[in-house]
């Protein structure tokens, strides 16, 4: 994440990169679901409904969502038309009072 992110912020648009070499042709034609993983400070998972440009997964934050000052890990889950699903590797991101 390049922004300072902050408790309450809305339609922030995260993105993680599903597939950074390209290794297994992760497109958006092939992709039948996308989540955005999200882990409070707390210890809560969030399970949010993602889409997927190019190779990387896209989600825009909504109430609730940054609702804790704190260390936040965010991950991405797809699983394609074929059956096969995989994540991410793992982001922290602070979020700031």
């Amino acid at each position: 994440m390049t922004n300072r992110l902050h408790v309450g912020d809305e339609g922030t648009k995260l993105v993680l990169d599903i597939d950074p070499l390209n290794e297994n042709n992760i497109t958006p034609s092939v992709v039948s679901s996308a989540k955005m993983l999200i882990t409070k400070p707390d210890g809560t998972i969030l399970e949010r409904n993602a889409s997927v440009e190019g190779h990387t997964v896209v989600y825009y934050t909504i109430a609730g969502d940054l609702d804790i000052e704190g260390l936040y890990c965010l991950q991405a889950e797809v699983t394609l038309a074929s059956g096969w699903s995989g994540k991410s590797d793992i982001v922290q991101d602070y979020i700031y009072p």
